[in-house]
């Protein structure tokens, strides 16, 4: 393999590691979001009881 080739070998694996790792700090802030939505959804439903669904289907769909 020329010198070349190993340049852009080592290039492809800084992008592929970069992606990688955005793709972890997405997930892991779209994890945090649904456990706060979950949470909160909880304590509105064991202070008032019945929630309404669009309620649900609103904090859900982001």
């Amino acid at each position: 393999m020329g010198k070349a080739d190993e340049k852009e070998a080592k290039r492809m694996l800084e992008i592929t590691t970069s992606w990688e790792e955005k793709g972890r700090v997405k997930g892991i802030a779209e994890g945090k979001a649904e456990g706060q939505v979950s949470i909160l959804l909880r304590q509105l439903k064991k202070k008032f009881g019945y929630l309404p669904v669009f309620l649900i289907i609103v904090c859900f769909s982001r």
